[in-house]
């Protein structure tokens, strides 16, 4: 049945959904946008790992060449230092992916302070990274033995010791020279550059996927966010709109119609009696009421017709009664 507290509790319960609706829909935005915020991060995080494995072969083709050809112990120290600090035997400078090595070949000892000693593999596994990347690196690690060993090989020349590290006496510059400047060398390096470029082209996907994956579903719950905003206002302007012209406005046109009738005007037209709510139900008792009255109204006009005719009646049979007295005695006289 259509009633005003049925129609009034429908509205409220929208409110309630709606209210609901907006809710879950910002807590799920919320959370959406986390997770595009940490996608983005374990982006910026998995490239900053990955350029260091990449940067890393670079500064050691650096040092390398450069102990070759100056036989200073501290780049070779260097060299080294970059080793441990990757295999995880050394501390990580903190800040490692800034300029770091430069710095150091420079005479600056420790830039930085150092961090935790972690290996670059431990921290891939931290960041995500997945078995098909792992792969490349792996054959990138694999192919990059073949290059230490010469670059090895080449700075044991030069201290006067052969490939596996025993003295023989003699330093060889030259060939430690042309080792490291070598096509093999050339060869080497680009062995272990394609799977790190592989390896960049996977790590591409991954992330892409899920930054993408991460800013359809903050779409949706935005999408989502709106519709509850809209719902939610759609709600509240239905429910003003009702309690306004189904319930005030229902209401004050009873009010007057019932002033008019209690004031005894009873041709007074009762609006709203058409409706199948509360309101129309107590503009239906008015109706009631002033039918009632017309009645009563009547009752009143029609007894107070038969009180004026019994009163000529009586009036008519005193007349008679006197008529008839005057007639007796007037017989009486003339008798005698």
């Amino acid at each position: 049945m259509f009633t005003i507290r049925n129609t009034f509790a429908a509205i409220i319960l929208l409110n309630i959904v709606s209210g609901l609706a907006l809710g879950f829909s910002l807590f799920k935005f919320d959370s959406a946008s986390a997770e595009k915020e940490s996608a983005y991060l374990q982006r910026y995080i998995s490239y900053l790992l990955a350029d260091e494995l990449r940067q890393s072969s670079d500064d050691l083709t650096r040092l390398g060449r450069t102990y070759v050809v100056t036989g200073d112990a501290s780049y070779k120290k260097q060299y080294m230092d970059i080793l441990d600090i990757r295999n995880g035997k050394k501390p990580r400078p903190v800040d490692y992916h800034r300029i770091y090595w430069d710095f150091v070949a420079a005479g600056n000892d420790s830039p930085r302070p150092a961090g935790r000693s972690i290996s670059l593999t431990d921290l891939m596994k931290e960041a995500g990274f997945t078995a098909a990347e792992f792969e490349k690196l792996d054959k990138a690690k694999a192919n990059s033995d073949g290059l230490v060993n010469l670059e090895v090989e080449a700075m044991n020349l030069v201290e006067g010791k052969d490939k596996n590290g025993k003295p023989t006496g003699v330093k060889d510059y030259d060939r430690a020279r042309e080792l490291v400047h070598s096509r093999q060398y050339h060869i080497f390096k680009s062995q272990i550059m394609k799977p790190v470029d592989e390896f960049f082209e996977l790590l591409e996907k991954r992330t892409g996927a899920r930054i993408s994956a991460a800013k359809s579903n903050a779409k949706t719950y935005e999408i989502l966010t709106y519709a509850s905003v809209a719902l939610l206002i759609l709600s509240i302007l239905a429910l003003g709109v009702f309690i306004f012209l189904r319930v005030i406005k229902g209401l004050e046109a009873i009010k007057v119609s019932m002033l008019r009738v209690a004031e005894g005007d009873l041709e007074e037209h009762i609006s709203e009696t058409g409706r199948s709510d509360e309101i129309g139900q107590m503009a239906s008792a008015i109706e009631v009421f002033k039918e009632n009255a017309v009645e009563n109204k009547k009752l009143e006009a029609s007894q107070q017709e038969q009180k004026q005719l019994a009163e000529k009646e009586r009036q008519r049979l005193m007349h008679q009664m006197a008529d008839d007295l005057v007639a007796t005695g007037k017989a009486a006289v003339e008798g005698d």
